[in-house]
């Protein structure tokens, strides 16, 4: 479980580092490439994150049959495991799949909220941009025209 744990952690750091990295917009990027760029990396998040559920199902799969042929092959009182210890590892079990499918649905909102924010951040920047050259564009006309009547 620690190793599943540590996996859903890298995944969780990756997915940061993805979402926090500054250059993913360059300066002559648009708006398109942006897009292209955060459903590539929110599917790569999604994969790993899938995995790790994967992987997760496996080792409680592996660790319920351990159990099983435990009981299985040792009848004696001190290796039997109780059937409340069943209910319990089965419990803790049931909890975790519960906790990482929370973490998946707000995973979910949070990377489509995070897009969101990088468009409207793109767009912003592509305002600015636009506003300057009109400006200079505008400065420009100024000039030539000053210069034009001496």
């Amino acid at each position: 479980m620690r190793a599943a744990r540590d996996a859903l952690l890298k995944c969780m750091d990756s997915i940061s580092v993805a979402y926090s990295q500054p250059d993913i917009l360059e300066e002559d990027s648009s708006v398109h490439e942006v897009d292209g760029k955060l459903e590539e990396s929110n599917l790569s998040m999604m994969k790993k994150v899938s995995q790790v559920i994967l992987d997760l199902k496996a080792e409680v799969s592996s660790i319920v049959s351990r159990l099983s042929q435990m009981s299985t092959r040792s009848r004696t009182a001190s290796s039997v495991i109780s059937r409340a210890d069943s209910i319990t590892l089965k419990r803790e079990a049931a909890t975790k799949a519960a906790d990482l499918q929370t973490k998946l649905k707000y995973m979910d909102a949070e990377s489509a909220k995070k897009e969101e924010l990088e468009q409207i951040q793109t767009r912003k920047e592509l305002d600015m941009a636009e506003a300057y050259l009109e400006i200079m564009k505008s400065e420009e006309a100024t000039w030539c025209e000053g210069s034009s009547s001496h």
